[in-house]
């Protein structure tokens, strides 16, 4: 099923999505975009997520872990991985909830954009990570977008849809879901290794020896924020401008555009699909 291509379905979606955004469970990809982004740069040879850590290991051998590359606590609490995968633009948002001197408590809230669809897919919690590998096995629990619309129309006995609409809703989020095993394990395992790599990245670029020793793997004229492997921006990455317009773009069923403006949205729609 294609939800982009069936209008009836996305309408639904979208609805959805305002209600858990106005009760603060999900949060909206302009939201997300004022994050601390990391963008993970291309994909893997068969389109799927590229494995940075994979690349460095193999590039650089177990070195990396002498240089940073062994902490898993994230350098920045909070933060957004945007990665594309197969067609669709993932937007993986972790927060640090609890931290002990040696450990931290993880979560992930996974979103999945295609095309115009946009939507909260699942939501992983880790707890007890240490902040060094080894890692050991982990226990984690996983909520699929299906069981948190479940819980919170439960919760707060609402009926926003009809029958026939609530039918379709469901047999949507069912299908959008999926039933991949141990996809909540993938997703926060594969978070982990991006920890470890921007963490040996972030140490290698602040000498200037080690970047002449690794140049072979993160080539010339790059930097931590701009490299082979990622893109990042700290907190307010959109300017001022950029913001409005995309508010313009994310609500365009509530706002009237200025001729003015078309250009400058037709860019960032198009820059939009490459994000």
């Amino acid at each position: 099923m294609n939800i982009v291509n069936d209008e009836q379905r996305e309408k639904l979606i979208i609805r959805m999505n305002q209600i858990l955004h106005e009760n603060k469970i999900v949060k909206r990809r302009l939201e997300l975009k004022q994050e601390n982004v990391y963008k993970i740069v291309g994909t893997d040879s068969n389109g799927g997520e590229r494995l940075i850590y994979m690349e460095l290991l193999e590039k650089c051998g177990k070195i990396i872990g002498d240089y940073g590359g062994d902490i898993i606590y994230p350098p920045t609490s909070s933060g957004v991985f945007i990665m594309h995968m197969w067609g669709t633009v993932h937007y993986s948002y972790f927060e640090v909830i609890d931290e002990t001197e040696k450990t931290f408590d993880l979560q992930i809230f996974e979103y999945v954009a295609n095309d115009l669809c946009f939507a909260l897919h699942d939501i992983i919690s880790v707890k007890k990570i240490p902040k060094r590998i080894p890692i050991k096995m982990l226990s984690y629990e996983e909520t699929n977008i299906k069981e948190i619309w479940e819980k919170f129309r439960n919760k707060y006995k609402v009926s926003i849809f009809s029958e026939k609409e609530e039918y379709l809703l469901n047999d949507t989020l069912k299908k959008l879901t999926g039933n991949e095993k141990e996809k909540g394990f993938i997703i926060y395992y594969n978070t982990f290794r991006n920890f470890m790599s921007l963490n040996f990245l972030k140490t290698l670029y602040s000498e200037k020896k080690l970047q002449n020793k690794f140049e072979h793997v993160i080539g010339t004229d790059t930097c931590y924020e701009k490299n082979n492997f990622y893109e990042i921006s700290i907190k307010n990455g959109l300017s001022k401008n950029e913001k409005e317009l995309l508010k313009k773009i994310d609500n365009s069923h509530h706002f009237i555009i200025n001729k003015g403006d078309i250009h400058k949205i037709i860019g960032l729609l198009l820059s939009e699909k490459n994000n």
